[in-house]
């Protein structure tokens, strides 16, 4: 839905709410990652508007720490990920820990 040659092309309106949302929250701006969430959020909604304002509950309020400059929230995440897999599955801890992760 996202490519040029799709038919509705849903590329400008993606485009709109990510520069949007750079704008209105200056102290994130655009991160990586961040055109999958928006994507996701213009096709369940089919509305730019109601999008960006969904972006910015999740990015302000539910996930507040993944798209910071630090990523605290998400380097969280990967933490207890890992110490899960570790505990869970120790043979794929063992590896990752080989394989420096």
């Amino acid at each position: 839905k996202f490519r040029k040659t799709t038919e509705p092309c849903l590329q400008k309106t993606l485009y709109n709410v990510l520069l949007a949302y750079g704008h209105h929250n200056q102290g994130v701006g655009y991160c990586q990652g961040m055109n999958f969430i928006a994507g996701y959020l213009i096709l369940i909604t089919n509305n730019e508007e109601e999008s960006f304002w969904l972006l910015d509950a999740l990015v302000g309020r539910i996930l507040p720490d993944y798209y910071s400059p630090a990523m605290l929230g998400l380097k969280t995440d990967q933490e207890v990920l890992g110490e899960l897999v570790r505990a869970k599955l120790p043979a794929v801890g063992a590896l990752m820990e080989r394989l420096g992760g």
